[in-house]
């Protein structure tokens, strides 16, 4: 997607469980909990983008960083 004239990709991680430790993923309260990769070619324009999106209640976001 394009905003303000920068990009933000974001897919599908079929296996994303599998960038996780148990011990981590034990400390999730989702039953069954689905995995998203989200890159950014500015980081303002993503931080504009996660301010303003609508995530379910109880969503994660690890930045890793």
């Amino acid at each position: 997607m394009m905003l303000a004239g920068e990009r933000i990709y974001i897919d599908y991680l079929e296996n994303g469980r599998n960038e996780y430790e148990e011990s981590e993923l034990n400390q999730i309260d989702i039953p069954e909990p689905a995995f998203y990769s989200i890159a950014y070619s500015d980081k303002d324009v993503m931080k504009e983008f996660i301010q303003k999106s609508k995530f379910v209640k109880g969503s994660y976001i690890d930045n890793d960083f």
